[in-house]
C-alpha cells in the first residue's frame, strides 16, 4: 500500500523509502535490534479514520511504549493525528505524524515544527514521574488526606480512579480521555466531608458496586467559612 519512495515526517524523524519506513515500525514493535534493546510493550489505538479529499486519509490515534534503555524504565506517551497523501493507485505518497504535544498552532490548527521541539517533548517524558497511561483499565489506586483511617466505607469510597483512554495529551498536562459509562450516586444531607464519603460507601456496599474517584464534591459555603 505504499510507494518504494514513501516520505515519513513526524517530530522526531524524517526520511524517506519503503525500507526505512518498515525498520521504523518494526522497531516500535521490538522487531529489530534497537528496538529489542530500547522499547516494549507499544500499544497503538486508532480512535477515527477521515477521508478528508479523495488523496488525503487522516487518523486520530493513542501510542504508548516502554523506554527500556533507562533504569527505571520510563513510559512514553504520544497522542495526534496521521495524515496520509494518496497518488492516483491510492498507494501512500506521503505519511505524515502530528503530535498534540508539539504541533498544535496558535490557532488550534497542526503546524510542522522544528525536530527539536519533539525531541524536547520526548525527553522530558523520560525524565518525569507524572505521565498516566494511555490506556488505563486497572483500578489505580487513590489516596486522600480527607479519608478516615478509622472508617473501612470511608476509605472505600477512594479505591480508585474509573478507567479511560487518553484522547489527547497536550502541552502542561492538558489530557482529553474518554471514560467508559457509569452510575452516579448523590449525597445531599452531611455536614461534614467525612459524613459525605461515610455515606457513599455504605451505599456502595450495598448495592455491590466499585466507586471511583475523583468525586464531585459542591460545599457550600456558610457565614463566611467552608461548609465542610
Amino acid at each position: 500500500i505504499y510507494v518504494p519512495d514513501v516520505e515519513f515526517n513526524d517530530p522526531l524523524n524524517s526520511f524517506k523509502g519503503i525500507d526505512k519506513y518498515k525498520d521504523n515500525v518494526d522497531m516500535l514493535g521490538g522487531r529489530t535490534l534497537l528496538g529489542m534493546f530500547a522499547f516494549d510493550q507499544t500499544n497503538l489505538k486508532i480512535h477515527d479514520i477521515k477521508q478528508e479529499s479523495d488523496r488525503t486519509l487522516v487518523t486520530r490515534w493513542t501510542m504508548e511504549f516502554r523506554f527500556k534503555l533507562l533504569p527505571w524504565k520510563p513510559t512514553v506517551v504520544f497522542t495526534g493525528i496521521s495524515k496520509y497523501t494518496l497518488n492516483d493507485n491510492y498507494k501512500v505518497l506521503k505519511h505524515e505524524d502530528y503530535w498534540d504535544s508539539v504541533n498544535i498552532g496558535p490557532d488550534g490548527t497542526y503546524v510542522k515544527m522544528p525536530l527539536v521541539q519533539g525531541l524536547k517533548d520526548f525527553v522530558a517524558q523520560l525524565f518525569s514521574n507524572q505521565v498516566a497511561p494511555a490506556f488505563s483499565s486497572t483500578y489505580s489506586p487513590v489516596s486522600s488526606s480527607s479519608s478516615s483511617s478509622s472508617s473501612s466505607s470511608s476509605s472505600s469510597s477512594m479505591a480508585g480512579e474509573m478507567p479511560y483512554t487518553l484522547l489527547r495529551r497536550g502541552e502542561n498536562g492538558y489530557q482529553v480521555r474518554s471514560y467508559p459509562g457509569y452510575v452516579a450516586a448523590q449525597v445531599s444531607s452531611y455536614s461534614k466531608r467525612s459524613e459525605a464519603w461515610e455515606q457513599l460507601g455504605n451505599y456502595a456496599a450495598q448495592v455491590n458496586i466499585r466507586p471511583f474517584a475523583p468525586s464531585i464534591m459542591e460545599i457550600e459555603r456558610r457565614g463566611g467559612g467552608g461548609g465542610g
